[in-house]
């Protein structure tokens, strides 16, 4: 059973410019993961979209979802993300937040 590791990028049009970066450091995220842990097959997906979006789609073929509880929104003190709320919720499958 392979792990799937999603990176959605809400960039769509390119504003900000990095998608290119997030990608390519996301890339190499997976590709280290892979090879500390090589009975592990770490498969690396990059969706443009947001990640709430690309996370719910994903949950429909997971056993599970692994998330971390904090993103990068700008309310510093919360305990959860808007993101993690919403899977926690919403997602057809367990969610492990991080």
């Amino acid at each position: 059973m392979p792990l799937v590791a999603k990176c959605a990028l809400s960039d769509a049009a390119g504003v900000l410019g990095i998608g290119d970066m997030i990608e390519a450091d996301f890339t190499t995220a997976a590709g280290k993961g892979q090879a500390d842990h090589p009975g592990i097959l770490v498969q690396p997906r990059v969706e443009h979209g947001t990640p709430r979006t690309a996370l719910l789609t994903a949950a429909t073929r997971a056993q599970l979802l692994v998330v971390s509880a904090r993103g990068r929104g700008g309310i510093r003190d919360m305990s959860l993300g808007s993101v993690a709320v919403a899977l926690l919720h919403r997602a057809r499958c367990p969610v492990c937040t991080v």
